[in-house]
Parts: structure tokens; sequence; C-alpha cells
């Protein structure tokens, strides 16, 4: 009975220890859903985006003016007016308040993570990219506007 006891736990052993590659696989998809996606993931455009969405969010809070500071940030009147409105565009038809980290963060949340994917797509001009990114987010009878002010943003960088 030992005997069998033991071969049965080393079979059990050998079959843990060896993960298949359907659990591999599965596994590193969860570890990549737990790491939290990085600026650095994103283009510089998207950077941009979102490190302008954070300035306003300082900007809006402390009382100054985003357009002066997005001006001295991204070079020149044009492009603070045409990234505000981008960003001024997603608070109209995003569902809750944005919730922003620190200008210092590496790690994006989830509407900052939305936001530099919309301006990748825009970016690259794919107007089937920024509608998967907000499928089921926001309503599509909203999303055209949101592309035309993401594209205008992105042309201006």
């Amino acid at each position: 009975m030992r005997r069998l006891l033991a071969n049965h736990s080393q079979e059990r052993r050998a079959i843990t220890d060896k993960p298949s590659s359907s659990t591999a696989s599965r596994a590193d998809l969860i570890a990549a859903l737990a790491r939290p996606p990085r600026l650095g993931d994103f283009g510089m455009g998207a950077a941009k985006a979102v490190i302008s969405l954070r300035l306003v969010a300082l900007c809006v809070q402390s009382g100054h003016d985003p357009i002066a500071v997005l001006a001295r940030r991204l070079g020149g009147v044009g492009e603070a007016k045409a990234m505000f409105g981008f960003l001024d565009r997603c608070g109209a038809v995003w569902p809750e308040r944005m919730a922003v980290h620190r200008p210092c963060c590496p790690v994006l949340g989830p509407d900052e993570a939305t936001l530099a994917a919309m301006a990748m797509a825009a970016d690259a001009g794919d107007h089937r990219a920024f509608e998967r990114v907000l499928d089921g987010f926001i309503r599509p009878d909203r999303r055209e506007g949101l592309f035309i002010a993401a594209m205008g943003a992105m042309a201006q960088l």
C-alpha cells in the first residue's frame, strides 16, 4: 500500500511539475494582466497625451491656466489648444470622472491606458483600432467626434 501511495504521489508531482502549454499560456496571460501598463509601453504621442492629461488635472486642481502649461510642455499654443480640445472632449464623453496619476508616475491607470491606446490609434490614423479601444466603453454616437479631436491633437504634435 505504501508503495502504491508513493508511486501515486510521484506521478502526481510529475504532473504538477510540468505545466502543459495551455497552463503556461494561461499563467503568462494572468501575469500580463497583473502587470499594470507603463508609459513606456506606448509611443511618444501617447505619452504626451497622458502627461498632458495629468498636467491639465493639476492645473484644474491648482487654478492655473492649462493652455499656458501645455504650451510650454508641447512647444506651442496650437499644440496646446489641440491637445486640450481632445482632452476636454474625452472628459465630456467619459462615463465617469477620469482617474489620473501624478505626472512623474511611470505606471498608467485604466483611464490613462485607454487614453494612450486612443492616441496611438489616432496617431496611426487607424479608425478601427480606435473603435476597438472604445468598444463597450463609450457610446458609438460619441466616438466619431472623439476620433476627429484625437487626430487633430496627434497631428499637431
